[in-house]
């Protein structure tokens, strides 16, 4: 498998209108504001694009209209996670045939699987396409953590590839780093870790922040390339306060709000998340404008 995951990874916001529709004239313009980055990857339908809250029908629209409007420029990964795993399989075979790069897969939620039964979902998974699969731990959503015996058996499937690791707990982060070869890779899914992650040898992250003010993860990854951990660790303390700032809402509340006061509307989330108060819209610009993003 030649296709490596590497680089900064943008996972991106799904713009709605005002009838709660995919925006796709929105969608283009987050786009086309990312372009131009040095990004090395988005990731289309995932947790910052609320794709608990998509049909079917619409995960297929908008992992299709964003490979159209990337048009080969930087890989595409398809968030194909389902609760079941004919749903997945299904997902993962129309982004294979709409041309995506790669596919993430989240374990499936709410049903808390054994290990076992993670260990079949993905081998059923993986063997049902030709694209490389990262895998996607996120045990504080998905309410089940992928132990590192079963990531270790997993990456002696051809095809999967990687891992991103939201599980926010480091020493499991560093098992999986210490876990790489030439043909499975881990990367940073928690924004607060990147620079961590990184230094100890990931391979690059999947990022939220990266979808809105991509340049500070992009030059973190930079940063440690070019062995300048300092510049890597101002980076990184400069982009916390952003980071912090998710808990003022309920994600991704932030990222659309953020996006907005930047001069890219991508609409409200999908209800019940509700969008931010003017006391939040305040500190949040303050944030922004310490950043020098507006």
């Amino acid at each position: 498998m030649v296709f490596k995951p590497r680089g900064i990874i943008a996972s991106i916001v799904t713009p709605f209108d005002d009838e709660k529709n995919i925006n796709k004239k929105s969608l283009k313009s987050l786009l086309d504001f990312l372009m131009n980055k040095g990004l090395h990857g988005i990731f289309v339908n995932s947790g910052a694009g609320e794709c608990t809250s998509l049909s079917f029908e619409e995960k297929k629209v908008l992992i299709e209209t964003v490979i159209d409007d990337v048009g080969g420029k930087i890989p595409i990964y398809a968030g194909v996670g389902s609760v079941t795993t004919k749903e997945a399989i299904e997902l993962v075979q129309f982004a294979e045939k709409s041309n995506a790069n790669a596919v993430s897969v989240i374990a499936p939620y709410s049903i808390n699987p054994s290990q076992n039964e993670l260990y079949n979902f993905y081998k059923e998974l993986a063997n049902s396409t030709n694209l490389p699969v990262v895998l996607y731990n996120h045990p504080k959503k998905t309410g089940v953590n992928m132990s590192v015996d079963l990531v270790d058996k997993l990456s002696r499937i051809e095809n999967i590839v990687g891992i991103k690791d939201s599980s926010g707990d480091f020493l499991q982060t560093m098992n999986f780093i210490r876990m790489q070869d030439e043909n499975f890779y881990a990367l940073a899914g928690i924004d607060m870790f990147i620079y961590s992650a990184l230094t100890y040898g990931a391979k690059g992250s999947i990022s939220s922040t990266a979808g809105v003010v991509p340049e500070y993860a992009v030059n973190i990854y930079k940063s440690i390339q070019s062995h300048d951990f300092a510049t890597a660790l101002k980076l990184q303390n400069d982009l916390y306060p952003l980071r912090k700032a998710y808990s003022m809402g309920t994600f991704p509340s932030v990222l659309k709000e953020a996006l907005k006061v930047m001069g890219i509307d991508a609409g409200l989330p999908r209800k019940p998340i509700m969008p931010f108060d003017e006391k939040q819209k305040e500190i949040l610009k303050d944030i922004l404008k310490t950043m020098r993003v507006i």
